[in-house]
């Protein structure tokens, strides 16, 4: 049987649920004192979007950057983009393993919120996967690689809402469409 709640009980879990939060930002505070600070510059040259039955949306040169700490093998980062025709953010996590001092192979997981312009503002909520290989340029000081260069192949799905025949006349309302994609990537990590 278990025994009634008393103040002294309540009292210890609203300290348990006050606490564990704290407890954990001071964790991550810790962890993130000992990772690797990175930062990164890129380009996508064109990218071609698919809405499924809603005809195509392009992206034309969209330059972009992110930002995150590496945890060993695993980057957690942020950042976003802008080019012709699109503007999106961008959050995920990159596993780059090994000795970032000699060439390796990356992969990258994000979730892209978007949103395409041209003439239509149509927002879209996409994800991307993107393996690729990286090449160092320089060497760094002990425990903080240098530069490198790198190139992804994106691969991208989720969904978007357009309109089909956007900017003419007979222009439609926003429909909910299934977006696939693709494209090539390149930048500079330091």
């Amino acid at each position: 049987m278990f025994a009634p709640a008393t103040p002294s009980s309540r009292s210890t879990w609203r300290c348990a649920l006050v606490g564990s939060p704290v407890i954990a930002s001071l964790l991550f505070a810790a962890a993130a004192s000992r990772a690797e600070e990175r930062g990164s510059v890129e380009i996508e040259p064109v990218v071609e979007y698919f809405a499924l039955n809603h005809g195509t949306r392009t992206e034309i040169f969209a330059i972009g950057g992110t930002y995150g700490y590496r945890f060993g093998a695993w980057m957690p980062y942020a950042g976003g983009a802008i080019g012709f025709f699109g503007l999106h953010a961008r959050g995920g996590v990159a596993f780059m393993p090994g000795n970032l001092e000699e060439p390796t192979f990356v992969i990258r997981l994000e979730a892209r919120p978007q949103i395409f312009y041209n003439p239509c503002i149509e927002p879209a909520m996409l994800g991307t996967f993107g393996p690729g290989w990286r090449w160092p340029m320089e060497q760094g000081d002990p425990g903080n690689p240098g530069t490198a260069f790198y190139l992804l192949g994106n691969f991208v799905g989720g969904a978007a809402w357009v309109h089909d025949q956007c900017g003419k006349p007979t222009e439609k309302k926003l429909a909910t469409a299934a977006v696939l994609g693709g494209s090539v990537m390149a930048g500079f990590d330091w």
